[in-house]
Protein backbone atom coordinates (compact mmCIF):
# COMPACT_ATOMS: atom_id res chain seq x y z
CA UNK A 1 0.00 0.00 0.00
CA UNK A 2 2.84 2.51 0.75
CA UNK A 3 4.14 2.22 -2.69
CA UNK A 4 1.01 3.80 -3.87
CA UNK A 5 0.67 6.16 -2.20
CA UNK A 6 4.21 7.66 -1.93
CA UNK A 7 4.69 7.02 -5.88
CA UNK A 8 4.51 10.50 -7.58
CA UNK A 9 1.43 9.31 -9.90
CA UNK A 10 -1.88 7.90 -8.61
CA UNK A 11 -4.64 6.14 -10.95
CA UNK A 12 -7.92 6.29 -11.18
CA UNK A 13 -8.85 3.25 -9.08
CA UNK A 14 -6.71 4.31 -5.98
CA UNK A 15 -8.05 7.31 -6.39
CA UNK A 16 -11.79 6.54 -6.21
CA UNK A 17 -10.79 4.12 -3.71
CA UNK A 18 -9.35 6.56 -1.23
CA UNK A 19 -12.14 8.59 -1.75
CA UNK A 20 -15.01 6.31 -1.35
CA UNK A 21 -13.23 5.71 1.63
CA UNK A 22 -12.75 9.51 3.03
CA UNK A 23 -16.45 10.26 2.27
CA UNK A 24 -17.37 7.20 4.16
CA UNK A 25 -15.25 8.22 7.24
CA UNK A 26 -17.22 11.74 6.81
CA UNK A 27 -20.33 9.94 6.93
CA UNK A 28 -19.91 7.84 10.12
CA UNK A 29 -18.50 10.71 11.98
CA UNK A 30 -21.80 12.70 11.11
CA UNK A 31 -23.66 9.84 12.16
CA UNK A 32 -21.69 9.28 15.34
CA UNK A 33 -21.86 13.19 16.41
CA UNK A 34 -25.98 12.94 16.27
CA UNK A 35 -26.00 9.84 17.68
CA UNK A 36 -23.97 10.90 20.93
CA UNK A 37 -25.63 14.45 20.85
CA UNK A 38 -22.45 16.36 19.96
CA UNK A 39 -24.07 17.97 16.44
CA UNK A 40 -28.12 18.93 16.47
CA UNK A 41 -29.79 16.98 12.67
CA UNK A 42 -29.79 20.22 11.14
CA UNK A 43 -25.96 20.48 11.47
CA UNK A 44 -26.13 24.07 12.59
CA UNK A 45 -22.83 23.35 15.18
CA UNK A 46 -19.84 21.37 13.83
CA UNK A 47 -18.22 18.73 16.56
CA UNK A 48 -14.90 18.51 17.04
CA UNK A 49 -14.86 15.19 15.78
CA UNK A 50 -16.57 15.99 12.79
CA UNK A 51 -14.74 18.99 12.18
CA UNK A 52 -11.14 17.00 12.30
CA UNK A 53 -12.06 14.45 10.03
CA UNK A 54 -13.49 17.10 7.71
CA UNK A 55 -9.84 18.89 7.69
CA UNK A 56 -8.02 15.43 7.54
CA UNK A 57 -9.80 14.49 4.74
CA UNK A 58 -9.56 18.14 2.99
CA UNK A 59 -5.84 17.22 3.07
CA UNK A 60 -5.87 14.02 2.00
CA UNK A 61 -8.29 14.90 -0.88
CA UNK A 62 -5.63 17.52 -2.39
CA UNK A 63 -3.02 15.53 -1.69
CA UNK A 64 -4.20 12.24 -4.01
CA UNK A 65 -5.88 14.85 -6.51
CA UNK A 66 -2.10 16.38 -6.97
CA UNK A 67 -1.09 13.17 -7.21
CA UNK A 68 -4.13 12.09 -10.02
CA UNK A 69 -3.32 15.12 -12.01
CA UNK A 70 0.55 13.83 -12.35
CA UNK A 71 -0.72 10.35 -14.06
CA UNK A 72 -2.27 12.78 -16.19
CA UNK A 73 0.96 14.84 -16.93
CA UNK A 74 -0.39 18.03 -15.09
CA UNK A 75 1.11 20.46 -12.69
CA UNK A 76 0.09 20.40 -9.41
CA UNK A 77 -1.10 23.83 -9.25
CA UNK A 78 -4.15 22.99 -11.76
CA UNK A 79 -6.08 21.78 -8.56
CA UNK A 80 -6.64 25.53 -8.01
CA UNK A 81 -9.03 25.24 -10.47
CA UNK A 82 -11.23 22.68 -8.69
CA UNK A 83 -11.99 25.98 -6.78
CA UNK A 84 -14.26 27.50 -9.31
CA UNK A 85 -18.15 26.65 -9.06
CA UNK A 86 -19.59 24.34 -11.78
CA UNK A 87 -16.28 24.00 -14.08
CA UNK A 88 -14.26 22.82 -10.90
CA UNK A 89 -16.63 20.39 -9.96
CA UNK A 90 -16.57 19.19 -13.58
CA UNK A 91 -13.41 18.32 -14.02
CA UNK A 92 -12.92 16.81 -10.65
CA UNK A 93 -15.37 14.30 -12.01
CA UNK A 94 -12.95 13.80 -14.94
CA UNK A 95 -10.54 12.35 -12.69
CA UNK A 96 -12.18 9.52 -11.86
CA UNK A 97 -12.65 8.82 -15.40
CA UNK A 98 -9.76 9.97 -18.01
CA UNK A 99 -6.94 7.67 -17.63
CA UNK A 100 -3.39 8.68 -16.81
CA UNK A 101 -0.74 8.77 -19.67
CA UNK A 102 0.92 5.34 -20.71
CA UNK A 103 4.18 4.90 -19.80
CA UNK A 104 6.57 7.44 -17.96
CA UNK A 105 5.76 11.63 -17.79
CA UNK A 106 7.85 13.89 -16.31
CA UNK A 107 6.03 12.95 -13.07
CA UNK A 108 7.73 9.15 -13.27
CA UNK A 109 6.87 5.72 -14.35
CA UNK A 110 3.50 4.75 -14.67
CA UNK A 111 1.27 3.54 -11.90
CA UNK A 112 1.62 -0.10 -10.97
CA UNK A 113 -1.07 -2.28 -11.05
CA UNK A 114 -2.60 -1.31 -7.37
CA UNK A 115 -2.60 -4.03 -3.87
CA UNK A 116 -5.86 -5.69 -2.36
CA UNK A 117 -6.22 -2.95 0.17
CA UNK A 118 -7.72 -0.59 -2.29
CA UNK A 119 -10.63 -2.97 -3.14
CA UNK A 120 -11.39 -3.55 0.41
CA UNK A 121 -11.57 0.02 0.92
CA UNK A 122 -13.55 0.50 -2.41
CA UNK A 123 -15.88 -2.11 -2.49
CA UNK A 124 -16.15 -1.50 1.55
CA UNK A 125 -17.13 1.83 1.40
CA UNK A 126 -19.77 0.84 -1.29
CA UNK A 127 -21.33 -1.40 0.64
CA UNK A 128 -21.05 0.78 3.82
CA UNK A 129 -22.54 3.69 1.93
CA UNK A 130 -25.21 1.88 0.24
CA UNK A 131 -26.03 0.59 3.48
CA UNK A 132 -26.62 3.80 5.09
CA UNK A 133 -28.80 5.41 2.10
CA UNK A 134 -30.91 2.03 2.00
CA UNK A 135 -31.14 2.32 6.01
CA UNK A 136 -32.61 6.22 5.75
CA UNK A 137 -34.61 5.15 2.90
CA UNK A 138 -36.63 3.03 4.68
CA UNK A 139 -36.65 4.96 7.79
CA UNK A 140 -38.42 8.04 5.84
CA UNK A 141 -41.60 8.74 7.19
CA UNK A 142 -44.63 7.91 5.17
CA UNK A 143 -47.49 9.70 4.94
CA UNK A 144 -48.61 9.98 8.24
CA UNK A 145 -52.74 9.17 9.10
CA UNK A 146 -54.31 10.95 11.85
CA UNK A 147 -57.45 9.70 13.25
CA UNK A 148 -60.31 12.07 14.62
CA UNK A 149 -61.70 11.12 17.52
CA UNK A 150 -64.76 12.85 18.05
CA UNK A 151 -67.36 12.77 20.94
Amino acid sequence: MSSEVTAPRMGRFVFLSIHLFLGSLIVLAGILAVSLGLQNIEGTNIDPLGGSIILISAIISIYIGVKRLHDLDYCGWWYLVFLLPLIGNILWLLLFFVPGTYGANRYGEATAKPSKIYSVMLYGSLIFLIAIIVSYVSLMPGEVVTLKVTQ
